[in-house]
């Protein structure tokens, strides 16, 4: 599924935050370390009220229809287009000079999936590069960031056995874009990997292992008088033995180490350090309600952080449910404090496809941080993010896609002042409409309007209107 020069919100998986959603704008191509609900593999599958919907229905045919070498597909793609944006890299545009660009855009998207005997293994890759023509917009940076190139890859390989499964997962991406948090551009790199392993003892007792590692590496590229450079890290190891109780309900213990850490430019390295054990009950009364649930303890120790809150023995819980009612229509709720969390964390998604050509979604959600400006300090942020597709004609569909986004600074230590600053509430608009001209050629527009809703004093404040027109090729 890949979209080739929209430069808009991409039309896979809904964006998780609106942070995402807004460093994430202006890349090419297909996301493919997104991934749907009932995604394998690494390819996102599209649900009701992705952007896009309508249009994306048979885009897969096109990366299908692309260069085939054994088990690999090859897809290029080229867009050529035009940009305006009402701001540069430091706040308003100010002539006609500097607030638009003819622009062209080369992708390319490999996928790669076997079986094996027991093995199976699935990998993806695309990348981006927009490249604008006049050398004054600045609307996406200067630097290394003025001409955006992005990559995203995922990979899983799985092994299964007559008693025993195990699964290796990773995703990647690296690009440039606004980030909300730091207020400003930035180049950022992001890689997640994980382990599953399950060995079944009996009919009624299986045991296992899991782990898992994140890091996120934050540049400024060519400006270096805003805070932006960082490192920031998550290591999660642990063992379980799970029950099973009845056909409907099984019970779990499972004991987890981990870390997370924040490596500022020109400060030293602080980290929270935590080992908890939870008991937890999965109930699955029908085919379209499940329940999870669980409750723990954990010992927290701070690393480089003097006078640490939220330290040693912390509860810890988590509860979640799911409900699909109908084929069209899906639920999902989630609400734990884990591991180095110092707020719960929270995530309510709906999905909601009315009509054939219609499709809805709305996601409510908290998440947490460390903080990428500021030592010491993690990001808690609550927001929702949503979008309407609708399908005009057969070949014609219009997107709707907004957000908004407040986050807030919390201290980890006790000795520190209480954060200062603007109020740290992001919002965001889009309006897509896509024309499938055939198999492999498209023509888009879209406006999108961004910023924050109170004025700061960062240099990313100034809101921006945007408008694109493109049209796109795909090989």
């Amino acid at each position: 599924m890949m979209v080739l020069g929209c430069g808009e919100i991409q039309a896979q998986a809904r964006p998780d935050t609106v942070t995402e959603a807004v460093f994430r704008s202006r890349w090419e191509g297909l996301q493919a370390d997104r991934r749907g609900p009932r995604s394998a593999g690494g390819l996102a599958e599209l649900q009701p009220g992705d952007p896009n919907y309508g249009y994306l229905e048979n885009a897969a045919d096109s990366l299908l229809s692309g260069l085939r070498i054994g088990a690999l597909d090859i897809n290029f793609g080229l867009s050529a287009g035009w940009e305006y944006s009402s701001r540069d890299d430091d706040g308003p545009a100010t002539t006609a000079s500097d607030d638009n660009s003819w622009f062209l855009a080369p992708t390319l998207g490999l996928r790669y999936e076997r079986e094996i005997g027991p093995w199976s293994v699935s990998a993806v890759y695309a990348a981006g590069y927009r490249y604008y023509f006049n050398p004054e917009y600045t609307a996406a940076g200067t630097g290394e960031e003025r001409n955006p190139f992005n990559q995203t890859a995922s990979f899983s390989l799985a092994h299964v056995g007559a008693r025993h499964q195990l699964t290796l997962t990773g995703t990647a991406s690296s690009g440039t874009g606004f980030d909300v948090l730091a207020d400003q551009n930035l180049i950022q790199t992001n890689l997640r990997a994980s382990m599953d392993y399950r060995y079944t003892l009996t009919s009624y007792v299986d045991v296992g292992a899991n782990a898992g590692y994140s890091t996120l590496v934050s540049e400024e590229g060519e400006d270096e008088d805003l805070a932006g450079d960082g490192n920031f890290g998550s290591l999660e190891a642990g063992v379980w033995t799970e029950w099973v109780a009845t056909g409907k309900t099984r019970w779990r213990w499972q004991v987890d180490a981990g870390q997370s850490s924040q490596s500022l430019q020109n400060q030293d390295r602080v980290a929270r350090n935590f080992v908890q054990t939870l008991v937890t009950l999965a109930y699955v009364p029908t085919e379209k309600l499940t329940f999870d649930g669980g409750i723990g303890l954990a010992y927290l120790e701070d690393q480089g952080i003097e006078a640490g809150e939220d330290i040693g023995i912390q509860p810890r819980y988590l509860v979640s449910a799911s409900y699909k009612p109908t084929e069209k229509t899906s639920l999902s709720a989630r609400l734990s404090l884990l591991g180095a969390d110092i707020r719960p964390n929270f995530q309510l998604e709906a999905g909601w496809q009315p009509r054939v050509n219609t499709g809805l979604s709305l996601a409510i959600y908290q998440n947490q941080g460390f903080s990428i400006t500021t030592s010491e300090q993690v990001q808690v942020s609550r927001g929702v993010i949503g979008s309407l597709s609708q399908r005009l004609f057969s070949k014609i569909s219009l997107t709707l896609a907004g957000g908004w986004q407040q986050t807030d600074a919390v201290n980890l230590s006790s000795e520190a002042q209480e954060p200062t600053g603007e109020d740290n509430a992001y919002t965001f608009i889009s309006a897509s409409l896509q024309w499938r001209i055939n198999d492999w050629s498209t023509w888009s527009a879209t406006w999108w309007n961004s910023g924050r809703s109170t004025s700061g004093q960062g240099s990313g404040n100034s809101p921006e209107t945007r408008a694109t027109v493109s049209f796109n090729l795909t090989f």
